[in-house]
């Protein structure tokens, strides 16, 4: 468990300002930086907890290695022709050795091939299109820098010519970033989830003694279904569990929206209610047949003539009670 700072769903940085992040490799949170480790969402400021993926469907995060790698180049190298793999998704090839002249055709292909220590140079694709490379995470290595926005003339231009990119829903993930590594000029759009209870990270970093700086990029992260969930997914555009340095510069990153979660249980039965009140008098009712109805007489066991006589009917509201005095006359010769 982990603590976490979720901002604003938008974070703009100016290009003169520069953002720096530290996270000690426990996890959590350096009080001396900034942010101790970033999300981005829907909500204002607050502070929250959340856990690494752990979602089956989720990339397997490899073992802590802090052992030290070289670092990738801190010139551009792309034009130089130097410890770069080049890519070229007009033009290239997978099967291709990653040369200028012969280009490969995916960053994932550069990746798998290259070591610590290179670059991978990315050319734009033309009409506007994307790298769609949405099948699985980009496992990216130490000390390895992704650099997008160039022409196949290979003159860049981060501003006018970014690349686009198209990621799983965890798009880059960096485990053991243990040499300096750099993304830019890029402009990454992560795939939506395709359920409610898997999350979406647009950069995903697990561990890592080095720093990845994070230039000209717009990062949008994916958006989970709007469906209720036991456990919903979340939608954050960097998530930093263990790094020593994190910069990001003239960047924009952005979340989507996460799940709901499931309904919760019913609560308690609330209390009783107090006695109710006094019911109010009744009205007279002004109709003959609403009376009291006459009792019957009493029986006597053995001579049925010595029988009572029914007893006088109750009276209507406001009226008194009707005594039979005929029946009483005749019973006892009173006439």
């Amino acid at each position: 468990m982990m603590k976490i700072l979720i901002t604003k769903n938008r974070l703009l940085i100016a290009a003169s300002l520069l953002l720096y992040l530290s996270c000690n490799q426990t996890g959590k949170s350096d009080p001396n930086s900034l942010f101790g480790v970033l999300a981005f969402s829907g909500s204002n400021s607050q502070n929250a907890e959340t856990n690494l993926p752990t979602n089956p469907t989720d990339p397997i995060i490899p073992p802590v290695n802090t052992t030290p790698t070289p670092p990738a180049p801190s010139t551009d190298v792309c034009v130089l022709g130097t410890d770069a793999l080049y890519v070229n998704g007009d033009s290239g090839s997978d099967s291709n050795s990653g040369t200028k002249s012969e280009p490969l055709q995916t960053i994932h292909k550069a990746m798998e091939i290259a070591t610590a220590g290179k670059v991978i140079c990315v050319v734009t694709l033309s009409s506007g299109n994307s790298y769609t490379e949405e099948n699985t995470t980009l496992n990216a290595k130490s000390g390895v820098s992704i650099l997008g926005g160039y022409s196949n003339t290979w003159v860049r231009d981060t501003t006018n010519n970014p690349t686009k990119w198209k990621t799983n829903r965890i798009g880059i993930m960096y485990s053991n970033l243990n040499g300096d590594a750099e993304i830019s000029g890029f402009q990454i759009t992560a795939k939506d989830p395709s359920s409610p209870n898997e999350s979406s990270y647009g950069i995903l970093i697990t561990s890592g003694t080095a720093k990845l700086t994070i230039k000209n990029v717009f990062l949008q992260a994916g958006s989970v279904p709007q469906l209720k969930d036991t456990n919903p997914g979340s939608s954050i555009g960097i998530l930093v569990a263990s790094l020593s340095k994190l910069t990001i510069v003239n960047s924009e990153i952005r979340s989507g929206t996460a799940a709901s979660g499931a309904d919760g249980s019913d609560g308690a039965d609330g209390i009783a209610g107090g006695n109710g009140g006094n019911g109010s008098n009744g009205d007279r009712d002004g109709i003959s047949i609403y009376y009291g109805v006459e009792g019957t007489g009493g029986i006597h066991p053995t001579i049925a003539s010595l029988n009572g006589h029914k007893g006088g009917r109750g009276g209507r509201g406001n009226e008194s009670g009707i005594v039979d005095w005929s029946m009483r006359r005749d019973r006892w010769n009173l006439g």
